[in-house]
């Protein structure tokens, strides 16, 4: 937990079980990797985005990434979101999906 492995060379580690809360992975090598269940935290302006199991929940919205992908636009409208944190999100989104479709096939 909360362990700085930026840079570190983790290919085909087993990290099953690992508890990775809050480690620092960037530029970490994760090729061949096995993670058994990932959860990623992104905290943004206005809220917390938590994706696990194959929802994102943002605030008190759960949904699959590709609904929020097709709604966030009009879910950050009807919650009043500003026009630049409508983007953030939508940024963070797609960070977001870009991660699970690298991990898609591994033991998540």
């Amino acid at each position: 937990s909360w362990a700085d492995l930026s840079g570190a060379n983790l290919s085909g580690a087993n990290l099953s079980g690992a508890n990775l809360s809050g480690a620092n992975l960037s530029e970490a090598n994760l090729s061949d990797t096995i993670i058994d269940r990932v959860t990623m935290v992104i905290v943004g302006s206005r809220h917390v985005i938590t994706a696990y199991a194959g929802r994102v929940v943002i605030g008190c919205h759960y949904r699959s990434i590709d609904d929020w992908l097709e709604t966030y636009q009009e879910t950050g409208a009807g919650e009043k979101y500003s026009p630049e944190e409508i983007a953030e999100y939508g940024g963070h989104l797609t960070k977001i999906k870009a991660m699970l479709d690298i991990w898609d096939g591994r033991r998540l």
